[in-house]
């Protein structure tokens, strides 16, 4: 029998793994990515994304024998996490709706595990437990992985709803360190002037 969890507490199992083992992986996916865009100015978003894929998943498969696997299937190309009886997906989202811009088996899966609603209860279904939790990413293709999430998905028909559950990742979060030199205020260059000044030459003359 699958293990009970409340929705906080799957959040915190799948943001501890993709923070353990996914981060890295996943900001390399969208380097990966950009870089293939480089080839030739027509290539679009499409391959972008293809290319993300790609990385992603190729690297699970050249992980033969390591344990890691045991928490990873990619059974007909559909990558998934096995965490404490959850199958988990992981999508590029959308930057202002965080709905997968893919996702159809997730999105599928979603719908199947919400209640079904007729369109204008979708207040209502988010604010429920129903959904798929699922780890999205933001991705820009010219500035790389921008965020990464644990967010529940809804579906409502045709339509998607994201609600974020729990941040993993966030590019402005990042603390950059830059050493500047200390900047000599007026009184300290007069000071090292005079100190450094040369001392006058005595003159022969007389």
């Amino acid at each position: 029998m699958a293990k009970q969890y409340s929705l906080e507490d799957k959040a915190e199992i799948i943001a501890s793994f993709t923070k353990e083992h996914l981060i890295d992986l996943i900001r390399e996916s969208g380097d990966v990515a950009a870089e293939c865009l480089q080839v030739s100015r027509f290539l679009n978003e499409h391959t972008y994304g293809m290319a993300f894929w790609e990385h992603k998943i190729n690297f699970f498969k050249d992980l033969e024998g390591q344990s890691i696997l045991d928490n990873v299937t990619y059974a007909q190309n559909d990558l998934r996490f096995l965490l404490d009886g959850m199958e988990v997906r992981c999508h590029r989202v959308d930057p202002k709706t965080r709905v997968p811009l893919g996702g159809r088996k997730l999105k599928l899966e979603a719908a199947q595990a919400g209640e079904i609603l007729l369109p204008g209860f979708e207040e209502f279904i988010i604010s429920t437990s129903t959904g798929t939790p699922f780890i999205g990413v933001v991705a820009d293709k010219i500035e790389g992985v921008q965020e990464i999430f644990v967010g529940l998905l809804n579906q409502v028909g045709k339509s998607s709803h994201c609600t974020p559950l729990a941040e993993v990742f966030n590019i402005d979060a990042i603390d950059i360190n830059i050493d500047v030199a200390p900047v000599e205020t007026p009184q300290e260059t007069r000071r090292l002037a005079t100190r450094t000044k040369p001392n006058k030459v005595a003159s022969n003359e007389g």
